[in-house]
């Protein structure tokens, strides 16, 4: 997990815990685990999650963690279509060529880029249903 300085406020007027909570949440890690790592119970991050300052910051966080991770997508995608573009190269078996050309054939074009708000609200639909679950789950045993 990422950790945020040690400060007891953040700029954001979030605490330190809050701030590795949004972190930990944005990079993928599940609720529970969070909050086992953060010795704090779930129903704590429930209640940050409706904090104004704490979902910005996972907006913002999640958003830049998505945009660094698409970059790194479109870097490897140049890459293989660089190699493509060099089997397709007439130095090569004729067979190789071939499969090389199908397989640029078969490349779908880019999806358009999805509404930012509309990924964060999903998000944080499956936060709040998974905070929600996990709570029932543990007032049942």
């Amino acid at each position: 997990m990422e950790q945020a300085p040690a400060t007891d406020k953040q700029p954001t007027g979030l605490s330190a815990k809050q701030v590795q909570a949004v972190y930990a949440l944005a990079s993928g890690t599940s609720k529970k685990a969070t909050a086992k790592a953060l010795e704090v119970e779930p129903h704590t991050l429930t209640r940050w999650g409706q904090l104004p300052a704490f979902r910005a910051l996972l907006a913002k966080v999640t958003s830049h963690l998505e945009a660094e991770s698409q970059q790194a997508l479109t870097a490897q995608k140049l890459k293989a279509l660089d190699t493509l573009s060099e089997l397709m190269d007439e130095s090569q078996p004729a067979q190789v060529r071939l499969s090389a050309a199908r397989a640029a054939l078969e490349l779908q074009t880019p999806a358009p880029p999805e509404d930012p708000a509309s990924s964060y609200e999903e998000f944080m639909k499956h936060f709040g249903q998974g905070l929600t679950h996990a709570s029932n789950a543990k007032h049942q045993h």
